[in-house]
């Protein structure tokens, strides 16, 4: 896959359809959508084919900053999928904001560390 590529996409979550979705910049048309199941509120960071963006969830552990590979769809070269690579649960059991947990903040890379801030009111630092 080729990084021009990568690069005329634009990317978001959603909280109504809990879908990330990647668009053409220019055109507007679809290229990936990606079901996850959370509120993607952050914007996402794409860094070498790989997507981190922060999802929350209400009396949920399944939240938190997710890692995802972007990579070619395997039957349309106009497309693109993602592949799942890990991700880093936040606030996990925590009451806070009525029971709402996970990641809105924006993942930030600094010199391949990745920086998030958790609904918890914690300060994340994770190496790439």
């Amino acid at each position: 896959m080729s990084q021009p590529l990568l690069a005329t996409i634009l990317y978001i979550g959603s909280s109504g359809s809990y879908t990330i979705f990647g668009m053409d910049k220019q055109t507007g048309n679809k290229k990936l959508a990606y079901t996850i199941g959370l509120f993607c509120w952050s914007r996402p960071l794409v860094a070498d084919q790989t997507l981190l963006i922060g999802c929350t969830n209400y009396d949920n552990s399944r939240q938190g900053l997710f890692v995802l590979a972007i990579g070619p769809h395997p039957t349309d070269e106009k497309l693109l999928t993602i592949t799942p690579k890990w991700h880093l649960p936040v606030g996990k059991g925590l009451d806070i904001s009525g029971k709402w947990s996970g990641v809105a903040s924006s993942p930030l890379d600094v010199d391949d560390v990745i920086y998030f801030s958790g609904l918890d009111g914690v300060l994340y630092a994770v190496r790439k």
